[in-house]
């Protein structure tokens, strides 16, 4: 893993991903942003597949932010799937 500061231009939603939030939701997230800025890294795959922070990068987006820190892994799509849900489990 490394880290990499990215634009958002070059980063792809991952299709798969299931989290959606609601609109209070988002509010706070938008929120959060502004009085905290950035404390948690997205994480990307090294083909720029966004595995973890598509909420967070939907408010970042909505704030006018053009990129931010992004772990960047080397996974496979289906250990990029099993991180993805790891990532949204309401268990952690």
């Amino acid at each position: 893993m490394k880290l990499e500061t990215i634009n958002f231009n070059k980063i792809n939603p991952a299709e798969y991903n299931p989290r959606i939030i609601t609109e209070q939701e988002f509010g706070g997230l938008k929120t959060s942003l502004e009085t905290f800025g950035q404390q948690e890294n997205l994480i990307v795959n090294k083909d720029m597949t966004l595995i973890s922070g598509h909420q967070r990068m939907n408010a970042m987006l909505a704030l006018g932010w053009t990129e931010a820190v992004c772990n960047v892994v080397d996974l496979d799509k289906h250990e990029e799937k099993k991180l993805n849900v790891l990532m949204n489990s309401q268990a952690l």
